[in-house]
């Protein structure tokens, strides 16, 4: 069964939740250390989006504690579901990220592919 839900972010028209249920784990209890994953539309980019991104799934799946964020060109954090959302991943091979902090051991199998959505652009790219 796939959720319509309707969200916008910086003027952007995304779908949450287009992927069926089980995919996205829902109603399935998360394993602490385990990782989810979030694959942005064509069309979404951006740090500040990725964070908004990760504080929405754990929203949603609060027994979720990571989640890693892709961007389309291959950008990626990951964050725990902390008080800071702090970062446990990142592209950015220059990164300092403190390791007396939790890590997952492995991907949980659970995801979600956002769909592009007309917003600033007229019209998705072939």
């Amino acid at each position: 069964m796939d959720t319509q839900t309707t969200n916008a972010i910086r003027g952007v028209q995304f779908l949450v939740g287009t992927q069926e249920d089980q995919i996205r784990g829902v109603g399935i209890p998360r394993k602490p250390d385990e990782y989810d994953m979030i694959y942005l539309a064509n069309n979404e980019w951006g740090n500040e989006l990725m964070y908004q991104v990760a504080q929405a799934w754990f929203k949603e799946f609060p027994d979720c504690q990571f989640v890693q964020v892709y961007e389309h060109a291959g950008w990626h954090l990951g964050f725990r579901n902390d008080p800071e959302l702090s970062c446990w991943t990142t592209a950015n091979d220059m990164a300092r990220l403190p390791k007396t902090k939790p890590k997952p051991r492995t991907f949980s199998g659970y995801y979600e592919h956002r769909e592009w959505r007309n917003g600033d652009c007229e019209e998705e790219p072939e």
